[in-house]
């Protein structure tokens, strides 16, 4: 190791719509991170320590993120501050974001996120507008469908989520955040109804997974859908053949 970065966020928090929360200015600095910083040493024996501070709110894109990324050379240590209870759900998806890359810099996990922050760089920092929105025709609540053909080792699996689109952005969540054998799906629908979902989560029974991972293990993969009208069907694209089904609920 020749560097140890330190990377101390203030994280933000999600709205309804799915966005992370920002603000085009701030009036006053947290002071967290800042007296944090302050505690932190400009060097452990020979190796020097730099120091990033992001205060989320305020912070008008993502590229922060690449500090979160694997260099030769460097340690990264990831330190949220500040966190209070509306802004778990935001620090539990940083964390598990660093961790995954830390871990597993060159497999294709890593490649979908980081293609997933690239795709969230070419969009507003700020929340959309539902007027500026193009899908609102989709709004409202939706069952989802995902069922999983067994391949190899891995068992077949029906899994029922609720999804809820606003403003054309849906996102659909099932158990608790952070804990084994969670998920969430969302993404957001384009006028013709086409879309490319993201869906993240944590691996439960390895049983049901193509590598027996053990539960709690991260995982992420993409879904190409078409919504029409009050139905829509759409198709997993990495690690095995899943299809998943949405019916907008009356």
């Amino acid at each position: 190791m020749t560097q140890l970065r330190v990377v101390l966020i203030k994280p933000s928090k999600y709205a309804l719509d799915g966005s992370v929360e920002r603000f085009k200015k701030g009036f006053l600095p947290n002071a967290t991170l800042y007296h944090i910083a302050s505690l932190t040493p400009a060097h452990i024996g020979d190796v020097p320590i730099t120091v990033h501070l992001v205060d989320e709110y305020v912070w008008q894109d993502l590229d922060y993120l690449r500090w979160l990324h694997n260099e030769p050379g460097v340690i990264t240590l990831l330190a949220l501050v500040g966190v209070q209870s509306h802004q778990f759900q935001r620090a539990l998806d940083l964390a598990a974001y660093e961790d995954h890359l830390s871990r597993f810099p060159s497999c294709s996990f890593a490649n979908l996120a980081k293609a997933r922050i690239d795709g969230l760089k070419q969009k507003t920092a700020l929340a959309p507008s539902g007027a500026a929105n193009k899908a609102a025709g989709f709004d409202g609540n939706w069952d989802v469908t995902i069922f999983c053909e067994s391949q190899g080792k891995a068992l077949g699996y029906t899994r029922l989520l609720t999804a809820v689109v606003a403003n054309g952005l849906l996102r659909a969540e099932d158990q608790s955040t952070g804990r084994p054998d969670w998920v969430t799906i969302e993404g957001e629908i384009g006028k013709d109804g086409k879309t490319k979902l993201n869906a993240r989560g944590f691996t439960g029974n390895p049983k049901y997974t193509a590598a027996e991972n053990k539960p709690g293990t991260p995982y992420g993969y993409t879904v190409d859908a078409q919504f029409d009208g009050s139905s829509g069907t759409g198709k997993r694209n990495e690690l095995r053949p899943c299809k998943l089904t949405f019916v907008k609920r009356q």
